[in-house]
């Protein structure tokens, strides 16, 4: 009887020290947010920072403070607007280090900008000859991707804007997405010639075979935070997920969408993947197991163009041609 009860009474005193150093953490993850979101108010002249602070304030603990600096950012006033290029602007990417900001535009140009003073970095990227749809800086920040109605991929060297070797080609058609893979090591492309195709951006050559499987051209790319998978979105109206590995689809084409699917997002935890439609919605999957999560995300009264997750996987965020952002 005495075992019994010192052993019950041993599970309890774990049970509730386990509690206590749960509680400890709770409140030291609370005043670490706080102590963020005060910072992330207190350099309004640098909004790149200010930006992480928020972010990172929000991703340690939901506190009001946190809460209320993310209100802030969203709400704050243009710092400056980057003017420049002469044409529509397409696609924009901030470096991982958020100093730099990539876009590239319809004047057939890539442009870079220093985001603490909103002015250029060097001349414009010249080289594409077609409209330039999409930038994508890679994870260590030293190389940027552009994707071309020219048919091709262009990788340059982000802090110089020189070209890195000869364009990529073998698309037949205009390119509209470039993504780089999480190590760095693969660099997926998709085009209205249907295909995804997978590069090796250190030598630009091509790895594999195209991914087909789309009947129609393909609008997104997007590889989960681990690698192991790529997602594509098509105006075929599926998303499909991909071994970047092998280049084999994973699972059947994920259904539902009624329209063009024109953006594909997997969340920073790899649990979900968004995509936005011509048909007005927003759509969760699980990527594990290619099914719905819950209903269509409605409300927008345009197409949704592009959908992003917060860092802490908890918002996600769409745009659409109804001049709206819905979170």
């Amino acid at each position: 009887m005495i075992a019994i009860i010192t052993a019950v009474a041993a599970v309890r005193f774990g049970h509730d020290a386990d509690q206590q150093r749960a509680e400890v953490l709770s409140r030291s993850a609370q005043a670490w947010s706080r102590q963020a979101a005060a910072y992330s108010q207190d350099v309004p002249e640098d909004p790149a920072t200010s930006a992480r602070l928020a972010a990172a304030a929000y991703a340690l603990f939901p506190t009001s403070e946190a809460s209320a600096s993310i209100t802030s950012l969203l709400t704050r006033s243009p710092r400056a607007v980057l003017t420049g290029h002469t044409d529509r602007v397409f696609s924009v990417a901030f470096s991982p280090d958020g100093t730099r900001l990539a876009s590239s535009s319809a004047d057939k140009t890539v442009r870079i900008w220093d985001t603490r003073t909103a002015t250029p970095i060097g001349k414009p990227l010249t080289g594409h000859e077609g409209s330039v749809s999409s930038v994508a800086f890679s994870p260590d920040g030293t190389r940027l991707a552009s994707s071309s109605a020219d048919k091709t991929v262009r990788i340059w060297d982000a802090r110089t804007g020189a070209p890195i070797g000869a364009p990529l080609t073998g698309h037949t058609d205009s390119v509209w997405s470039v993504a780089f893979s999480p190590d760095g090591t693969r660099l997926a492309s998709s085009s209205d010639d249907e295909t995804v195709r997978l590069w090796d951006p250190d030598t630009g050559t091509p790895i594999g075979t195209p991914l087909t499987g789309h009947t129609d051209s393909v609008s997104s790319v997007g590889f989960s935070p681990d690698g192991t998978r790529l997602a594509s979105g098509s105006l075929d109206e599926t998303v499909r997920l991909w071994d970047p590995d092998t280049g084999t689809p994973i699972g059947t084409p994920l259904t539902g969408h009624t329209d063009s699917v024109w953006s594909v997002a997997f969340s920073p935890d790899g649990t979900r993947l968004a995509s936005g439609s011509d048909d007005e919605t927003v759509r969760l999957w699980d990527p594990d197991i290619g099914t719905p999560i819950g209903t269509p995300l409605t409300g927008h009264e345009g197409s949704v163009l592009s959908v992003a997750f917060s860092p802490n996987s908890t918002r996600l965020a769409s745009s659409d041609l109804d001049e709206t952002v819905r979170l």
